[in-house]
Order: C-alpha cells, then structure tokens, then sequence
C-alpha cells in the first residue's frame, strides 16, 4: 500500500467502476472527482484496492498500491 485516497468532500465520484485489483497502467490517469479536484494515479501500474463506490466525505474512498 502506497496511499490512502479520502473523500475530502461530499461531492467524490470516480469516473468509472472500479473494481478491487484492477491496475491502472499509466501515471496520471484520472480517477475521480473530489468536488473540483482530479484524483490521478501516481505512478504506472497503479494497483487499486478496495475502491469504495460511494465514499463518504472524511472516509476511505481507494487505496493505491504496487506491486512487487
């Protein structure tokens, strides 16, 4: 696990289902919104776990992580 992603707002929403395990292959992929902040993965091969579908604002809504 590299980094927590939390819904800093109630307006969070990722721009696709994602599921748990699916890898994004490029850095900088847009994930999500919070509010009017882009959420992009920050590396290549970025690993999602566990992506909460509809976040609450202050809770988890993805962890990113990479495999080794």
């Amino acid at each position: 696990m590299t980094d927590n992603v939390q819904a800093l707002t109630s307006r969070f929403v990722f721009v696709k289902t994602f599921r748990s395990g699916d890898v994004i292959k490029k850095a900088g992929t847009l994930l999500a919104f919070d509010g009017s902040e882009e959420i992009r993965t920050p590396y290549d091969n970025c690993l999602l776990v566990m992506p909460n579908l509809r976040p609450m604002r202050g809770h988890t809504a993805v962890r990113l992580a990479r495999s080794i």
